[in-house]
């Protein structure tokens, strides 16, 4: 357990550990599907993710929702969206700047038009896939 004294600073750094989740997420669907559309298997796209530089534990714990393609929530995209909109807030409070969070909270705000808005944000997968 980590504790961080302040009231509200527990709120700050889980915004900004969601903006990185998000867009960890987001590049990797991305990465995903554009590997596909070249030909290369999801299996052998996500062995060597997982054993090169995009190793990462949200890659560990989506790996199996990507290969099956079932996205029942575990946190769903309504709730990324919420906390990157949220994050886009702590920024302007700070006047602070991202170039990558408009970014990626348009990909969960694209696929809460498609609908996917319920199922575990590992969904964006799909709308890179089928767009």
């Amino acid at each position: 357990m980590i504790y961080l004294g302040e009231v509200g600073k527990a709120t700050k750094l889980k915004l900004i550990n969601n903006m990185v989740l998000g867009g960890y997420m987001a590049v990797l669907a991305e990465a995903m599907a554009i590997g596909e559309k070249a030909g290369l298997e999801k299996e052998l796209l996500l062995e060597v993710l997982s054993n090169g530089a995009g190793r990462s534990y949200v890659l560990e714990v989506k790996k199996q929702k990507l290969l099956e393609e079932k996205f029942e929530p575990h946190f769903s995209v309504e709730l990324m969206y919420k906390d990157l909109h949220y994050a886009q807030d702590l920024f302007k409070d700070f006047k602070a700047f991202s170039m990558v969070l408009q970014n990626v909270k348009e990909v969960y705000g694209f696929a809460r038009s498609k609908d996917l808005g319920h199922l575990d944000f590992s969904v964006v997968y799909k709308i890179f896939k089928t767009e």
